[in-house]
């Protein structure tokens, strides 16, 4: 069982991915990172990996890395809203991240929690709640594609908003 991280690991998740990987590793699973920097993978591997981990993380940091926790890489307190979690229900997997902007964006229908160790052991419980994956993955499709984004930026152009 394996656990892949296809992102960036820098100072401003670190001390977020070492909990979630201590608990990969507390449970026998291999916590892998594919660094996009340095081993840059095409869609299809991404895609390939996300869809084989065990559970595929969305961790976000505070972005300590610019001395300033307002900006840069906050993404916890400017609230971020990643495409690695919609990517990652869209291939499949439970989705699960440590923001509340993004459980907040799905209404709750995700596996939350702000303690990131924990964050394992809650999305672990739900790797065969199918009725979740399916709500979260109608989520994406009804409300979080392209189309979406292209209806929404034609709204704003035509005053409808």
């Amino acid at each position: 069982k394996k656990s892949y991280y296809v992102g960036s690991i820098s100072s401003s998740n670190i001390e977020q991915i070492k909990p979630f990987a201590k608990a990969c590793d507390d449970a026998g699973i291999e916590f892998i990172h594919s660094d996009p920097w340095r081993t840059p993978l095409s869609w299809e591997e991404n895609k390939e990996l996300v869809q084989r981990s065990y559970v595929a993380p969305d961790i976000r940091g505070v972005g300590l890395g610019d001395n300033n926790p307002d900006t840069g890489c906050n993404y916890l307190k400017t609230g971020y809203i990643p495409c690695r979690v919609l990517k990652n229900i869209s291939y499949g997997q439970v989705g699960m991240t440590n923001s509340k902007i993004v459980s907040d964006l799905f209404d709750g229908a995700i596996v939350y929690n702000s303690d990131t160790y924990q964050l394992f052991y809650d999305t672990e419980a739900n790797i065969t709640n199918y009725d979740l994956i399916e709500h979260q993955m109608d989520i994406v499709r009804d409300h979080h594609t392209y189309l979406n984004r292209c209806g929404s930026i034609l709204k704003v152009y035509n005053n409808e908003v």
